[in-house]
């Protein structure tokens, strides 16, 4: 029997090294800082809330991300308020393995005029997407426009992640409630789907950024 828990203790052995070296060759997103240039257009834009993140591709061989925002009330997701698919520079076109994501939010009141006098103000949310590699960089942005639900708070999730193909990952969320006495959930971004929604099920609004790492383009994107 020795020989037969050897062959088992060898066996896990040689599995959790494999483990290892897979998981050292998978894609990774860090947490980043806002160089200065970054920083200035962001000021510029009057941006509330902004989240970067460095992902490194390391050995793996991807197609596109997609970056979503995903807006959901009373912890129903409602639909997607501004997404886009981004190539991945391949071959000659690879200037460096690290691809940049920038998240950024921002209110605003927009005064509507009526009989030539300034009447109410609008507030509207503008969300910008960016993703930047040694290839050049894609960007999209979205407008839309609130309800009473004014009150903001920011999270965004820290630590390195592992990435998997097709899987997606909540990489920060915003916020909106018409009152201030409410904290943020702990852990959110890290939970699963049902304990997901139900934390966020009593705000009026949540905004979900999140990736996917894709190995094939979607049909939509051809």
């Amino acid at each position: 029997m020795r020989w037969m828990r050897g062959f088992i203790l060898i066996g896990c052995i040689l599995l959790l090294t494999a483990c290892s070296v897979q998981q050292e060759k998978a894609p990774t997103l860090k947490p980043a800082e806002l160089s200065e240039s970054e920083q200035q257009l962001i000021q510029a834009g009057g941006s509330d809330y902004s989240y970067v993140y460095n992902l490194e591709m390391n050995d793996a061989d991807a197609e596109m991300i997609e970056l979503t925002v995903e807006h959901y009330e009373k912890g129903k997701k409602v639909e997607d308020t501004a997404g886009f698919g981004s190539y991945l520079p391949t071959g000659e076109d690879i200037d460096s393995k690290t691809n940049r994501l920038v998240f950024t939010a921002a209110s605003f009141g927009a005064g509507v005029e009526k009989n030539g006098e300034a009447e109410q103000q609008d507030t509207h949310q503008r969300f910008v997407l960016t993703h930047l590699n040694g290839g050049g960089s894609s960007s999209t942005s979205r407008l839309i426009e609130d309800e009473e639900a004014n009150v903001l708070a920011g999270m965004g999730r820290g630590g390195m992640i592992h990435l998997e193909f097709d899987q997606p990952v909540k990489l920060a969320a915003l916020f909106k409630h018409t009152h201030s006495d409410f904290s943020v959930p702990g852990s959110l971004l890290e939970d699963n789907e049902e304990e997901f929604l139900e934390k966020i099920a009593d705000f009026e609004h949540v905004y979900v950024f999140t990736i996917k790492l894709l190995d094939k383009v979607p049909e939509k994107y051809q």
